[in-house]
């Protein structure tokens, strides 16, 4: 390979990591749902409706807050969306900045076989990174969709559920089948930049068919309680569910999660519900809790849709964990970098927290 082969050969590289950097968004937020609560007027004092129409306004009441729930989730979740694109865009733009420098600095060195033969095997690496940063921001839109889909199941059960004419007025606009509008940016009416990753190859995140919660959610039981006691076995049982829940089936990849996590949970709390109350956290009011020890602020941060709202509940911080070391630390969902990507998860090296 001659100098003007070598300088093909990278151009060639760079259009490559170029196309796949241009799969992710350049800019561009995500909307919000905007709603406004429904007016309830009293009924005259002298009417014998009066009683019943203080009833049906509770009734709306009670309603409009599952919904105030929903919107605040719908706009995390658009939110996060956004923010795996930018992750993935910073991702993939380091990645061809990585492959520039090393094509520069290796370029030099190709008059010979060896300088050729180092300068393919980097760009090689270059280019498996950039497939690893788009399979990875890939399964982390994938889970966000399936969130948003959940929500919108949520809401469409919320408004068969309200009495009639509820959710007319409402500032976000309805759709049919009662789901308001999500009115969110970047296009498409979805997620922000999902739209190109519709066009590439890859798995879909599974469903359970076990019992729903009313957000549409496949969890065991309508909630996780049965997993907030003491013990391994108990948090084993809990990582499984989480693991059911978040689509992760395969054999192999559920046994490195399980590992990861089961080390996790023992050095943090040795499998216990404890309270550390001497820490930083603690000292500003937000102590952490619970076997994988969240505090409630990062709870809030990673939480599954329908989990528990204690921030110490087993359940709920499994599939916390699992969210928060995928977002947060760029984990696989095969699990297969998650002791490489946090320490605490690794049996080779010392503890050291997350």
């Amino acid at each position: 390979m001659g100098g003007s082969g070598v300088g093909a050969y990278i151009a060639q590289v760079d259009r490559v990591l170029a196309s796949a950097q241009g799969v992710f968004p350049t800019a561009g937020g995500p909307g919000s749902v905007q709603s406004q609560g429904p007016g309830v007027p009293a009924a005259p004092a002298d009417s014998a409706l009066s009683t019943g129409a203080g009833n049906a306004g509770d009734g709306y009441k009670r309603t409009w807050g599952t919904v105030t729930g929903l919107d605040a989730q719908t706009n995390g979740t658009s939110t996060a969306g956004a923010a795996e694109g930018q992750n993935g865009r910073a991702g993939a733009t380091g990645v061809r900045q990585s492959a520039a420098s090393a094509a520069a600095a290796i370029a030099p060195a190709t008059g010979s076989p060896a300088g050729v033969k180092t300068l393919v095997t980097s760009m090689d690496d270059r280019l498996a990174a950039m497939q690893r940063q788009i399979e990875s921001t890939k399964a982390q839109n994938q889970l966000l969709a399936t969130r948003m889909r959940q929500m919108a199941m949520a809401y469409r059960q919320a408004a068969q559920a309200s009495p009639a004419s509820m959710f007319r007025g409402m500032g976000g606009g309805m759709g049919g089948g009662g789901m308001p509008s999500m009115g969110m940016g970047g296009g498409g009416g979805g997620l922000p930049g999902m739209g190109m990753f519709s066009k590439l190859p890859g798995m879909l995140t599974g469903q359970n068919s076990r019992r729903t919660n009313p957000l549409g959610d496949s969890v065991p039981g309508n909630f996780p309680s049965s997993y907030s006691g003491q013990g391994a076995e108990n948090v084993r049982a809990a990582i499984r569910a989480a693991l059911d829940r978040k689509g992760i089936r395969n054999p192999a990849a559920r046994a490195r999660w399980e590992a990861g996590m089961m080390l996790v949970a023992q050095r943090e709390s040795n499998f216990r519900d404890v309270v550390n109350n001497s820490d930083s956290n603690a000292l500003a009011g937000n102590p952490s809790g619970g076997p994988f020890q969240f505090i409630a602020t990062t709870y809030r941060a990673y939480q599954e849709p329908g989990a528990s709202p204690n921030h110490r509940d087993t359940f709920g911080q499994a599939c916390a964990f699992i969210n928060y070391a995928m977002r947060r630390y760029g984990v696989s969902i095969d699990g297969h970098d998650l002791a490489s990507r946090i320490q605490q998860a690794d049996p080779r090296r010392p503890p050291r927290g997350y």
